[in-house]
């Protein structure tokens, strides 16, 4: 699933208005993260993370996994 997929799912399940104020962006921001538009100049939270853990750095996954009561393990490079 790509990041605009589940922020379309998260959105619809929730207040957009309320998102927008505890996130302080405005509503058509957060209509924006909906978008698989990158011209847009509204790059989601969800890439913009994404992006910082590029270069290998797990903490943030590893700190929303633990907010959820979970953990997270990398998958196991597998082949010959």
């Amino acid at each position: 699933m790509k990041s605009h997929e589940l922020l379309r799912e998260v959105i619809q399940a929730h207040n957009p208005k309320a998102m927008a104020e505890e996130m302080g962006v405005s509503v058509s921001m957060v209509y924006k993260w909906r978008s698989r538009r990158r011209g847009s100049g509204a790059v989601n939270p969800l890439d913009r993370w994404r992006g910082v853990e590029d270069d290998g750095d797990v903490r943030v996954a590893e700190w929303i996994c633990g907010q959820v009561d979970g953990f997270f393990i990398k998958n196991p490079k597998v082949g010959g």
